[in-house]
Protein backbone atom coordinates (compact mmCIF):
# COMPACT_ATOMS: atom_id res chain seq x y z
CA UNK A 1 0.00 0.00 0.00
CA UNK A 2 2.81 2.35 0.85
CA UNK A 3 4.26 1.73 -2.64
CA UNK A 4 0.94 2.58 -4.25
CA UNK A 5 0.61 5.72 -2.21
CA UNK A 6 4.09 6.81 -3.16
CA UNK A 7 3.47 6.25 -6.92
CA UNK A 8 -0.15 7.43 -7.00
CA UNK A 9 0.71 10.48 -9.06
CA UNK A 10 2.54 8.43 -11.69
CA UNK A 11 -0.27 5.87 -11.87
CA UNK A 12 -2.88 8.60 -12.34
CA UNK A 13 -0.77 10.15 -15.10
CA UNK A 14 -0.43 6.81 -16.92
CA UNK A 15 -4.19 6.12 -16.68
CA UNK A 16 -4.96 9.64 -17.93
CA UNK A 17 -2.67 9.18 -20.95
CA UNK A 18 -4.32 5.85 -21.78
CA UNK A 19 -7.81 7.36 -21.51
CA UNK A 20 -6.85 10.30 -23.75
CA UNK A 21 -5.40 7.89 -26.32
CA UNK A 22 -8.59 5.79 -26.29
CA UNK A 23 -10.73 8.93 -26.64
CA UNK A 24 -8.58 10.07 -29.61
CA UNK A 25 -9.04 6.72 -31.36
CA UNK A 26 -12.82 6.84 -30.80
CA UNK A 27 -13.07 10.38 -32.19
CA UNK A 28 -10.97 9.41 -35.24
CA UNK A 29 -13.20 6.39 -35.88
CA UNK A 30 -16.33 8.55 -35.66
CA UNK A 31 -14.98 11.12 -38.12
CA UNK A 32 -13.82 8.37 -40.48
CA UNK A 33 -17.25 6.72 -40.35
CA UNK A 34 -18.95 10.05 -40.99
CA UNK A 35 -16.69 10.69 -43.96
CA UNK A 36 -17.47 7.28 -45.42
CA UNK A 37 -21.21 7.23 -44.73
CA UNK A 38 -22.49 10.79 -44.57
CA UNK A 39 -20.24 12.46 -47.14
CA UNK A 40 -20.99 11.48 -50.72
CA UNK A 41 -17.96 11.68 -52.96
CA UNK A 42 -17.68 10.98 -56.67
CA UNK A 43 -14.44 10.49 -58.55
CA UNK A 44 -14.13 10.93 -62.32
CA UNK A 45 -11.73 9.29 -64.74
CA UNK A 46 -11.62 10.17 -68.42
CA UNK A 47 -9.48 8.25 -70.92
CA UNK A 48 -9.41 8.18 -74.68
CA UNK A 49 -8.65 5.21 -76.87
CA UNK A 50 -9.00 4.01 -80.45
CA UNK A 51 -10.70 0.89 -81.73
CA UNK A 52 -7.94 -1.30 -83.26
CA UNK A 53 -10.17 -2.29 -86.19
CA UNK A 54 -12.13 0.85 -87.06
CA UNK A 55 -9.47 3.34 -85.82
CA UNK A 56 -12.29 5.42 -84.36
CA UNK A 57 -11.27 7.48 -81.31
CA UNK A 58 -13.56 7.49 -78.27
CA UNK A 59 -13.52 8.84 -74.71
CA UNK A 60 -14.26 6.42 -71.89
CA UNK A 61 -15.77 8.13 -68.85
CA UNK A 62 -15.89 6.44 -65.42
CA UNK A 63 -17.83 7.83 -62.46
CA UNK A 64 -17.02 6.02 -59.21
CA UNK A 65 -18.80 6.34 -55.88
CA UNK A 66 -16.34 6.19 -52.99
CA UNK A 67 -18.96 6.54 -50.24
CA UNK A 68 -21.03 3.88 -48.49
CA UNK A 69 -24.36 5.21 -49.78
CA UNK A 70 -25.97 5.11 -53.22
CA UNK A 71 -25.96 8.33 -55.22
CA UNK A 72 -28.75 9.17 -57.68
CA UNK A 73 -27.55 11.29 -60.60
CA UNK A 74 -30.01 13.56 -62.38
CA UNK A 75 -27.55 15.07 -64.88
CA UNK A 76 -24.24 13.83 -66.26
CA UNK A 77 -22.03 15.46 -68.84
CA UNK A 78 -18.91 17.40 -69.84
CA UNK A 79 -18.02 20.98 -69.03
CA UNK A 80 -15.94 23.20 -71.33
CA UNK A 81 -14.95 26.14 -69.17
CA UNK A 82 -18.24 27.22 -67.59
CA UNK A 83 -20.47 25.76 -70.29
CA UNK A 84 -22.17 22.44 -69.47
CA UNK A 85 -23.01 19.82 -72.11
CA UNK A 86 -25.54 17.29 -70.89
CA UNK A 87 -24.82 13.69 -72.00
CA UNK A 88 -27.27 11.96 -69.65
CA UNK A 89 -29.35 10.69 -72.58
CA UNK A 90 -26.20 9.29 -74.23
CA UNK A 91 -25.46 7.29 -71.07
CA UNK A 92 -29.05 6.02 -70.85
CA UNK A 93 -29.11 5.05 -74.51
CA UNK A 94 -25.80 3.19 -74.24
CA UNK A 95 -27.04 1.29 -71.19
CA UNK A 96 -30.51 0.69 -72.66
CA UNK A 97 -32.32 2.76 -70.05
CA UNK A 98 -35.53 4.66 -70.66
CA UNK A 99 -35.45 8.45 -70.64
CA UNK A 100 -37.34 8.46 -67.32
CA UNK A 101 -35.03 5.91 -65.68
CA UNK A 102 -32.91 6.97 -62.71
CA UNK A 103 -29.13 6.85 -62.93
CA UNK A 104 -27.83 5.40 -59.67
CA UNK A 105 -24.19 4.87 -58.70
CA UNK A 106 -24.15 2.18 -56.04
CA UNK A 107 -21.98 2.34 -52.94
CA UNK A 108 -18.37 1.49 -53.69
CA UNK A 109 -19.36 1.03 -57.32
CA UNK A 110 -18.94 2.87 -60.62
CA UNK A 111 -20.77 3.58 -63.87
CA UNK A 112 -19.11 3.93 -67.27
CA UNK A 113 -20.05 5.24 -70.68
CA UNK A 114 -18.36 6.02 -73.96
CA UNK A 115 -18.47 9.21 -76.01
CA UNK A 116 -17.66 8.84 -79.68
CA UNK A 117 -15.77 11.59 -81.49
CA UNK A 118 -19.04 12.69 -83.09
CA UNK A 119 -20.43 13.34 -79.60
CA UNK A 120 -17.26 14.86 -78.19
CA UNK A 121 -16.93 17.39 -80.98
CA UNK A 122 -20.21 18.94 -79.85
CA UNK A 123 -18.40 20.09 -76.72
CA UNK A 124 -16.11 22.32 -78.78
CA UNK A 125 -17.24 25.93 -78.92
CA UNK A 126 -16.69 28.56 -81.57
CA UNK A 127 -17.06 32.17 -80.54
CA UNK A 128 -18.55 34.90 -82.71
CA UNK A 129 -15.21 35.29 -84.51
CA UNK A 130 -15.08 31.61 -85.45
CA UNK A 131 -12.26 30.85 -83.02
CA UNK A 132 -12.41 27.54 -81.14
CA UNK A 133 -12.68 27.92 -77.38
CA UNK A 134 -11.27 25.02 -75.37
CA UNK A 135 -10.76 25.80 -71.70
CA UNK A 136 -10.58 23.39 -68.77
CA UNK A 137 -12.51 20.20 -69.59
CA UNK A 138 -14.28 18.43 -66.74
CA UNK A 139 -16.84 15.72 -66.13
CA UNK A 140 -19.71 16.89 -63.96
CA UNK A 141 -22.57 15.13 -62.22
CA UNK A 142 -25.61 16.60 -60.45
CA UNK A 143 -27.18 14.44 -57.76
CA UNK A 144 -30.81 14.32 -56.64
CA UNK A 145 -30.15 16.82 -53.84
CA UNK A 146 -28.77 19.42 -56.24
CA UNK A 147 -25.11 18.98 -55.30
CA UNK A 148 -22.70 19.22 -58.24
CA UNK A 149 -19.57 17.09 -58.45
CA UNK A 150 -16.82 18.10 -60.87
CA UNK A 151 -13.57 16.42 -61.88
CA UNK A 152 -11.03 17.41 -64.54
CA UNK A 153 -10.23 14.95 -67.32
CA UNK A 154 -7.00 16.06 -69.04
CA UNK A 155 -6.91 13.09 -71.43
CA UNK A 156 -10.33 13.99 -72.81
CA UNK A 157 -9.19 17.60 -73.20
CA UNK A 158 -6.19 16.36 -75.20
CA UNK A 159 -8.49 14.42 -77.53
CA UNK A 160 -10.74 17.46 -77.93
CA UNK A 161 -7.67 19.51 -78.81
CA UNK A 162 -6.86 17.04 -81.60
CA UNK A 163 -10.43 17.23 -82.88
CA UNK A 164 -10.30 21.02 -82.79
CA UNK A 165 -7.17 21.01 -84.96
CA UNK A 166 -8.15 18.27 -87.37
CA UNK A 167 -11.95 18.17 -87.39
CA UNK A 168 -12.68 21.87 -87.45
CA UNK A 169 -15.04 21.63 -90.44
CA UNK A 170 -17.39 19.46 -88.41
CA UNK A 171 -17.93 21.80 -85.48
CA UNK A 172 -21.48 22.81 -84.54
CA UNK A 173 -22.75 26.27 -85.57
CA UNK A 174 -20.81 29.12 -84.00
CA UNK A 175 -22.13 31.04 -81.02
CA UNK A 176 -20.77 33.73 -78.76
CA UNK A 177 -19.58 32.14 -75.49
CA UNK A 178 -19.95 35.53 -73.80
CA UNK A 179 -23.68 35.30 -74.39
CA UNK A 180 -24.46 31.61 -74.57
CA UNK A 181 -28.14 32.19 -73.94
CA UNK A 182 -28.46 33.68 -77.42
CA UNK A 183 -26.68 31.44 -79.94
CA UNK A 184 -26.07 32.77 -83.40
CA UNK A 185 -28.65 31.44 -85.87
CA UNK A 186 -27.41 28.54 -87.97
CA UNK A 187 -28.07 28.35 -91.67
CA UNK A 188 -30.86 25.99 -92.66
CA UNK A 189 -29.44 22.83 -94.25
CA UNK A 190 -30.42 21.89 -97.76
CA UNK A 191 -32.91 19.09 -98.21
CA UNK A 192 -30.21 16.72 -99.41
CA UNK A 193 -27.64 17.72 -96.79
CA UNK A 194 -25.78 14.99 -94.93
CA UNK A 195 -25.97 14.69 -91.10
CA UNK A 196 -23.72 17.08 -89.17
CA UNK A 197 -21.38 14.22 -88.27
CA UNK A 198 -21.18 12.12 -91.41
CA UNK A 199 -18.80 9.47 -92.63
CA UNK A 200 -16.50 12.25 -93.75
CA UNK A 201 -15.81 13.00 -90.09
CA UNK A 202 -14.98 9.37 -89.39
CA UNK A 203 -12.60 9.41 -92.36
CA UNK A 204 -10.92 12.51 -90.95
CA UNK A 205 -10.49 10.83 -87.56
CA UNK A 206 -8.97 7.76 -89.23
CA UNK A 207 -6.50 9.99 -91.08
CA UNK A 208 -5.44 11.63 -87.80
CA UNK A 209 -4.97 8.22 -86.13
CA UNK A 210 -2.96 6.92 -89.08
CA UNK A 211 -0.71 9.98 -88.97
CA UNK A 212 -0.11 9.43 -85.24
CA UNK A 213 0.80 5.77 -85.81
CA UNK A 214 3.28 6.74 -88.53
CA UNK A 215 4.89 9.35 -86.25
CA UNK A 216 5.21 6.86 -83.36
CA UNK A 217 6.88 4.28 -85.60
CA UNK A 218 9.45 6.80 -86.74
Amino acid sequence: MDGLNENAGLIILIVAVILVAILGVVVWLLFDMRKRVAVQRLKFIGQFSADPDTRRMVANITVSNRSLTDITITELGLRNGKVNFNYTDVYKKENRLSKDARVVVGQRDAIRFTLAAEDLVKTLIQNANGKVVLKSVSVYAMDSTGIAYIGKVPDVKKLLGELAKNGIDYLPPAFDVQNVAQPAPAAKPAASAQPAYSDAFSKKVEEVSAAKDKTNKV
